[in-house]
């Protein structure tokens, strides 16, 4: 069994900070956590790397997670890309366990850090567009 951690924080506020405006700049701080924190996990995907080069309507398949991957039903699911990406995200329905997979859709650039219930588990990954994208699942 392995943990997962991820930490850091989000730091937002004016580009200029000081007195020449004549009010306090408002400034906005926040830590980044797993839930729980570390995060336990039996089985990862390792950070893959990949280029991903398709167009509409083809989504490729990602691996790491899936019925034959490493990660069969993921928790945490950990990806940066350098463009702009729309993420097919499958998980398993908590109200009818044994049908088809809930597929949501998530246009996306840069970060995206998602954890997903236990009862509805990431199972399949894919991606439509044209990046290079960094990722990691965790999970069962």
């Amino acid at each position: 069994m392995g943990q997962l951690a991820i930490s850091g924080t989000v730091i937002g506020g004016p580009v200029t900070v000081g007195a020449a405006f004549g009010f306090p700049q408002a400034m906005f701080t926040t830590q980044l956590a797993t839930t729980p924190s570390p995060k336990p996990f039996s089985a990862a995907s390792g950070v893959l790397t990949r280029r991903v080069a398709t167009v509409s309507p083809a989504f490729a398949t990602l691996t790491g997670v899936g019925p034959t991957d490493t990660v069969q039903r993921g928790d945490t699911l950990y990806l940066r890309s350098d463009s702009q990406l729309l993420l097919r995200i499958s998980q398993t329905d908590p109200l009818n366990p044994s049908g088809p997979a809930l597929q949501r859709l998530l246009y996306s650039q840069g970060l995206v850090i998602v954890e997903f219930p236990q009862s509805s588990p990431l199972v399949l990954l894919e991606a439509q567009g044209s990046a290079t994208i960094e990722y990691l699942i965790t999970g069962q």
